[in-house]
């Protein structure tokens, strides 16, 4: 499958296209399926489009962008045409094509099985169309936004919109470069990206789970007005601490428009606290996540059994691989509804965990949150310079302490309970494992 064949059949599958009156995600609450998708990131205005940014995303206009490399509205060519690799069956084609006419029958089917047998052990080459990155919210922000009024719905939609916004800000000025001269020896920035933004309301099992799907295509206008593409190396190194940076951000968009509180909680052994929303419960929570339920409970089978076939547990960077395998393996594809069925069926859910009528839950929660003390918002400002200086100090003996080499990257707090990293179908051996939920996730797509 190429990968706007992907884009387009799992990513804006059954968007509600056609429906334009109401906000931007429960103007779909009737309609199948998703929203549609819109465009966005600063790279349009090297297209001289960016009165296009909030547009609605057509087929078209992704098969031009991510399979052809040319601007999804004028057809320009975006730098070099991808390179284009013969697929799997195309390889055996030609393989058996050149086979002598005069071998013998028996010989030549014994021929044709090994070269079928070599083929299926092969990877298959593909040009990166582009990354694909998720912002997904907590899930106790998914929670009480599953069962809320349509009012804080769109608070806390808002919310994460305006945090994964100013995170994509930071990706275009921090963390997306291209290379110029000889072999690329030179990094330099860029005008930014060019991304379709997909709004999604649930899991692939079927629980609340807020998140968006960012593609960033692999085409970005260096300094010199050329398009090419992205220094990929960039982006991974980034990717954490632009999760954390989203988790941050968003924790303090809903504090300012809700104003309800946070605080940390445990999330088993081996993991790092979560942040949450004050007075969601835990048993709500946990009843809304099946699908980490599940990944969890595969790969302590996994464990156990690398246990008890080598003797030990598996290393860091073991767990890691094994949990991307089974993420992927069980990841079923997603069957788009209605938001209007997808609310009915959370209610009832909820309800029977809550006790009471759970929208009322949400709006009293809100309530007493804004009636107590309130959350103090602070910015760097506020605090005084050598305690400032302390901080900085004690992050970076932290962080050198716990690492032999480290980027500025690294200095980013860290309290995911995984390292959100790069998840697809090929992911590179030494990234780590993409997280479940409440993080950034980014991944190749090829």
């Amino acid at each position: 499958m190429s990968s706007v064949d992907y884009l387009v059949r799992n990513v804006a599958a059954g968007d509600g296209r056609g429906v334009d009156a109401g906000s931007p995600m429960t103007r779909y609450y009737a309609a199948e399926g998703y929203p549609p998708g819109t465009w966005l990131g600063s790279g349009l205005n090297g297209l001289g489009a960016s009165e296009r940014a909030g547009s609605k995303v057509t087929e078209e206009q992704l098969r031009a962008l991510f399979e052809d490399a040319r601007s999804p509205f004028s057809e320009a060519a975006l730098g070099k045409v991808p390179a284009k690799y013969p697929t799997r069956a195309e390889r055996i084609e030609r393989r058996i094509g050149s086979l002598p006419a005069t071998m013998p029958a028996d010989a030549r089917g014994r021929a044709v099985e090994r070269i079928r047998v070599e083929e299926q052990d092969t990877k298959t080459r593909k040009a990166v169309a582009g990354f694909d990155m998720t912002f997904s919210v907590p899930k106790s922000v998914s929670a009480l936004w599953a069962v809320a009024d349509h009012g804080l719905q769109v608070q806390l939609y808002d919310a994460h919109r305006a945090a994964l916004a100013a995170t994509l800000g930071l990706i275009e000025a921090e963390a997306v470069f291209t290379r110029l001269g000889s072999r690329g020896a030179r990094r330099v920035r860029t005008g930014g990206v060019i991304a379709a933004a997909f709004d999604h309301w649930d899991s692939r099992t079927g629980d609340p789970q807020l998140h968006t799907h960012v593609t960033v295509a692999n085409r970005v206008q260096g300094p010199d007005g050329k398009w090419r593409t992205i220094d990929s190396a960039s982006l991974y190194r980034s990717a954490v601490a632009c999760s954390e940076t989203y988790n941050c951000l968003l924790a303090d968009e809903v504090t300012r428009r809700v104003g309800i509180g946070w605080e940390s909680r445990e999330r088993g052994r081996g993991r790092r606290v979560a942040r949450e929303i004050h007075g969601v419960p835990d048993a709500l929570i946990a009843v809304f996540s099946q699908r980490s339920a599940d990944i969890e409970a595969a790969v302590d089978t996994a464990v156990d059994d690398y246990v008890q076939r080598r003797g030990r547990r598996p290393s860091p960077r073991a767990l890691n691989r094994m949990l991307q395998h089974i993420t992927l393996d069980t990841r079923d594809r997603k069957k788009p509804t209605s938001l209007s069925d997808a609310a009915a069926s959370w209610h009832t859910t909820a309800q029977d965990v809550l006790g009471e009528n759970p929208t009322q839950w949400a709006t009293s929660l809100v309530h007493t949150s804004r009636g107590g003390a309130g959350a103090v918002m602070l910015r760097a400002d506020d605090l005084p310079t050598p305690l400032l200086m302390q901080t900085a100090v004690r992050v970076v003996d932290e962080v050198s302490g716990a690492r032999s080499t480290w980027t500025r990257w690294n200095l980013s707090p860290r309290r995911c309970g995984r390292s959100p990293g790069w998840a697809g179908s090929s992911p590179p051996p030494t990234t780590p494992s993409p997280c479940g939920t409440g993080c950034c996730r980014t991944r190749s797509c090829t």
